[in-house]
């Protein structure tokens, strides 16, 4: 530790805080100019190696391989937290490894996530904080720029050195992990076996098979028979819910997950589909989110290209509901924002839409994620008000004509009533597209 007298010298020539020096005046053109040198000031944010900082003696491999190992042990913690959901853990984690280290595609992805969860807005106020930060440096009487700069090189410069000596030395760390893909960074689920098990001829609830044109996960759900529609008692049920009726389906596949940009985007390319709406909008585009800004044709074309189709309306039910009648796809009359991106108890959930999947615990039979909340989903049918008073028993397909589509789900802005399975909304299907509506694709 003999270099800690030497990188510490700066602090010494910091005048004492009664001394008669000019006082700074920290104006809103002096924020903005020093922005930079006030960076550490964001716990998210990177903290740079000032260029009077002499290089530390490693090779440039060793340093890279020390601040990988580093990052390596940070994304274990940030797993951890993730499952944990200790959403201020996340952001904390995820700053320090985008400091460190690029090349964790989905930190940010999940950090986007986290900061929905504390409602904190999308891009972080950083001038507020810096502005907060400056209102107490104020306080110190008489601090020349020139000493205060002298005593922040000689801070970060000890903790930079001594982090990257530190690791170095750090004999016992294992190699590097292989960095992830794009993929969104799951949160462990509970297993659709304790759900109930529903199996016939060709398989059982849950069971996965991957959809080869888009490579997308389906699961399949049994044949059977459920009820669909809303009791007359339920204060919450709307006119064209009622009245519940019986309905008999043969076994099919659906999406686990609602159609992602970064599948969309595939059929762009291939000249079979239209462009989304949100394409320059850095969030509703992110890859791992919900497609959305795509209108029932758009929807139609694209499962048509995977070698799939839109569910109906009856099999979107029953998909997201099962056999015994729960008003959403988990078990409980809860809506917490732990169980889906809406509108919450305390506002919204995230306030966007989210990374496909990030909501294991609100999960229905199937195993098929976001089946509420995130984005409102097309379905086949046209939407009739009064087809449930004669709809038929047997393979029920909807109403044959009319001049809109069905909607299904809820969305990212939808309030409780929304979210409930049995909820039928209702759009254009030409050239209607919002923020909130995407879909998924079915198939025999």
């Amino acid at each position: 530790m003999r270099f800690l007298p030497l990188l510490l010298k700066p602090c010494a020539e910091l005048p004492p805080l009664w001394s008669g020096y000019q006082q700074i005046s920290f104006t809103e053109d002096y924020v903005t100019g020093w922005k930079e040198m006030y960076h550490w000031l964001d716990p998210t944010a990177a903290v740079p190696l000032p260029s009077s900082t002499p290089e530390p003696s490693l090779s440039q491999e060793s340093q890279r391989e020390a601040a990988q190992r580093h990052a390596a042990r940070l994304y274990e913690q940030l797993q951890a937290a993730v499952a944990a959901e200790d959403w201020a853990e996340v952001i904390h984690l995820g700053g320090q490894i985008q400091a460190v280290v690029k090349e964790y595609r989905d930190v940010r992805r999940v950090v986007v996530v986290a900061r929905g969860k504390l409602q904190i807005p999308r891009t972080t106020p950083k001038a507020e904080s810096i502005r907060s930060a400056m209102a107490q440096i104020k306080k110190l009487h008489a601090v020349t720029s020139r000493h205060l700069l002298l005593w922040l090189v000689g801070i970060i410069g000890a903790i930079v050195v001594v982090w990257i000596i530190g690791a170095y030395l750090d004999g016992s760390v294992s190699p590097p992990i292989s960095l992830p893909t794009s993929q969104p960074t799951k949160i462990p689920s509970k297993n659709v076996s304790e759900l109930g098990t529903v199996c016939d001829g060709r398989g059982c609830n849950g069971e996965e098979q991957r959809r080869e044109k888009d490579e997308a996960t389906v699961v399949y759900v049994p044949a059977g028979a459920f009820t669909m529609g809303s009791d007359a008692s339920d204060a919450d049920a709307g006119s064209d819910e009622i009245p519940q009726h019986d309905v008999t389906l043969d076994g099919f596949w659906i999406d686990k997950y609602e159609v992602t940009n970064d599948r969309y985007v595939r059929c762009v390319k291939d000249g079979n589909c239209n462009t989304s709406k949100y394409t320059d909008d850095e969030i509703l585009n992110d890859p791992d989110h919900s497609v959305v800004g795509v209108s029932w044709r758009d929807a139609v074309d694209y499962c048509n290209w995977a070698g799939a189709r839109l569910p109906t309306e009856a099999e979107w039910e029953y998909a997201a509901r099962g056999k015994d009648g729960r008003l959403f796809p988990w078990d409980t009359d809860d809506t917490s924002c732990v169980l889906a991106n809406h509108w919450g108890n305390d506002g919204m959930c995230v306030g966007t839409t989210a990374i496909v999947g990030s909501y294991p615990k609100g999960v229905s039979w199937v195993n098929a994620f976001d089946m509420v909340g995130n984005v409102w989903e097309w379905v086949q049918d046209w939407y009739n008000p009064d087809y449930y008073g004669y709809s038929p028993e047997q393979a029920l397909a909807g109403s044959e004509t009319n001049t809109v589509k069905v909607l299904r789900g809820g969305s990212w802005s939808s309030l409780k009533r929304d979210i409930r399975v049995a909820n039928r909304d209702y759009n254009g299907w030409e050239t209607f597209s919002d923020s909130d509506v995407g879909f998924r694709c079915a198939q025999e």
